[in-house]
């Protein structure tokens, strides 16, 4: 059979300019949903697998790269060259790939298995390892705990310029973006994104890619998974307290994110048309996976994703797939909680009231999202901290209505209340409680230079807008929500939570400053010129320049000095933004 296409989508060309002296050929393809029929005549949905066989014959000097082995690479007379590649495994075909270009390749391996990391020729080894080389520990940890194999036996992960978004989860050969291939300063400005984005595209292998949803519509499958273990990696890197302000970062981007409230199970009529990891599948999908893990506890969740795994291997899968291999791992029924969280839409937005008696406080939760036929009144759990001066005391609060009140009693004197201590919903939280009390819940925990207990940062987390709007306001409760913030900018051992306090210092846009603003912009200015995060000293740059008041002479300096030595470009342009030029 014999055909032609002029591809408005599937297979893009593109010339790569980055790293080369002249532009050079590049061309690529994006399957995910259904964007291979406008080039390869095949069944376009997820709920198929075939094999994959692919001959490329392209110009002698350009490579051509596709899923699996690489059975041979023959040479013609007329200058050109065929490429054949073979994946003996079946896959659903918008996993098929191929990528053609002048490429650096650098081989890895983890065990037995083959990795080879593609970058586009002249970023050369050093940039290939810095985006890729944390891949042989990723994959020895995620095949122990999901206590499955990397499906293939050769695993390459490739970088291409202008690719069509971050990250694609190819059958044994991802795709990335090409910004993940940096200098050592570039990637002080990247953070922690091309670690999540490695462990994310891997985690796709199991999730995906052996185990696919059937259709777009049970998305989530595949993309919550994958953000999970994205997460789940990060905290065996930089521990509990990281992974878990990132599931507050993923609430928050949730909660404001376009179609929240449409169903987790929407799938792909919705993601497809939602920029990117905005998109709820990518953000409340971890939180529901992360709900299931400790509704039936770590272990048995292990072991009940080991056997949906090994159940559904080579196979499609729907959510009841996921809640029977559950229900047989455990002996819980996870269904309610998955009518709950992704048949329907939406996530509860808790009203807390508080009111202090003698020897009691009173709290009136009332649900208060919009209700209706996508939308529930969700049943929760509702944990309620009261911490006095002779200690803490949980309770635990059934609310299954629109409206409910509790009174809970306390000896001593009150410090604190904090609902949902542990941060354990997925929730929109409006606690109308004193300032007080928030600055308590900001700085409970202990010395914040260690690294705190995931729990302790996640109060601190969501104290923080409380405080930030506190400290806009006047007198001494202002001043000492600024100062509480100013410890968290200071002291804090981790720097997400590190710049969201700094982007609640400071909202002065006035000419005549508050009382504190000095001491703010002061504290600021001093964590831009010396913590060791670029994206803390980003976040507290950003927030001078939006601040709206003039910088002293000596504040100008120390930037000044900065800007001398600073690494990360993006910061560096910030500083020049702000003192007009180096020294």
């Amino acid at each position: 059979m014999r055909f032609s296409a002029k591809p408005a989508s599937g297979l893009h060309f593109r010339e790569a300019r980055r790293f080369a002296d002249e532009p050079s050929p590049l061309a690529f393809t994006q399957g995910q949903p259904n964007e291979h029929r406008h080039w390869l005549p095949l069944w376009d949905e997820p709920n198929d697998r075939a094999t994959l066989e692919v001959r490329a014959r392209v110009p002698e000097g350009l490579e051509a790269l596709a899923n699996g082995a690489l059975v041979a690479a023959e040479g013609h007379e007329d200058g050109t060259r065929t490429w054949h590649w073979r994946l003996e495994r079946a896959v659903p075909t918008y996993l098929l790939a191929l990528a053609v270009g002048r490429f650096d390749r650098f081989r890895d391996a983890a065990g037995a298995l083959e990795l080879e990391y593609v970058v586009p020729a002249g970023a050369g080894e050093e940039r290939a390892r810095r985006a890729f080389g944390e891949t042989p520990a990723m994959l020895a940890w995620m095949q122990e705990h999901l206590d499955e194999p990397l499906p293939w036996p050769r695993y390459a992960q490739v970088a291409l310029e202008d690719f069509v978004t971050g990250g694609m989860e190819n059958a044994a050969l991802t795709f990335v973006h090409d910004p993940i291939v940096c200098d050592a300063g570039e990637a002080l400005d990247l953070g922690e994104w091309p670690r999540l984005l490695v462990a994310h595209e891997l985690a796709h292998q199991w999730f995906g890619d052996l185990v696919t949803c059937r259709s777009w519509r049970d998305l989530w499958l595949n993309e919550a998974f994958a953000s999970w273990m994205e997460l789940a990696w990060l905290g065996q890197v930089e521990g509990e307290a990281a992974r878990r302000l990132w599931l507050e970062e993923y609430r928050e981007r949730f909660l404001r994110s376009e179609g929240r409230d449409l169903p987790l199970s929407a799938g792909w009529r919705v993601a497809g048309r939602c920029p990117g990891p905005a998109h709820h599948v990518y953000t409340k999908g971890p939180w529901v996976v992360e709900m299931l893990r400790r509704h039936v506890g770590a272990s048995d969740f292990d072991r009940a994703i080991a056997l949906y795994l090994d159940r559904h291997a080579d196979g499609l899968v729907e959510t009841a797939d996921l809640v029977r291999a559950v229900d047989d791992a455990t002996g819980r029924n996870v269904r309610p909680l998955v009518q709950q969280w992704v048949e329907a839409g939406g996530a509860p937005r808790l009203v807390v009231r508080q009111e202090e008696g003698a020897g009691t406080v009173t709290l009136r939760i009332e649900q208060d999202q919009p209700h209706d036929a996508l939308v529930p009144l969700f049943r929760l759990d509702v944990v309620v901290e009261v911490v006095t001066d002779t200690g803490r005391e949980r309770h635990v609060l059934r609310h299954d209505g629109r409206r409910m009140d509790a009174e809970l009693p306390f000896e001593g004197r009150l410090l604190d209340v904090v609902v949902d201590p542990d941060g354990d919903l997925l929730v929109e939280l409006d606690h109308r409680k004193p300032v007080g009390q928030w600055i308590a819940q900001a700085l409970d925990g202990g010395d914040l230079a260690t690294a705190l207990p995931g729990t302790a940062a996640v109060r601190a987390w969501r104290a923080v807008p409380a405080l930030g709007a506190a400290a806009a306001g006047e007198g001494e409760l202002a001043l000492l929500a600024s100062e509480a913030l100013q410890s968290l900018l200071a002291f804090h051992a981790r720097p997400l939570l590190r710049a969201r306090a700094a982007r609640a210092l400071f909202r002065t846009g006035d000419a005549q400053a508050r009382t504190g603003d000095a001491q703010a912009r002061a504290a600021l200015v001093r964590a831009a010129t010396e913590d060791e995060d670029a994206g803390v000293r980003r976040a507290c740059l950003e927030r001078l320049r939006d601040g709206g008041a003039a910088l002293s002479g000596e504040e100008l300096r120390l930037l000044r000095g900065r800007l001398d030595h600073e690494p990360a470009p993006r910061v560096r342009a910030l500083l020049q933004s702000l003192v007009g030029g180096g020294s």
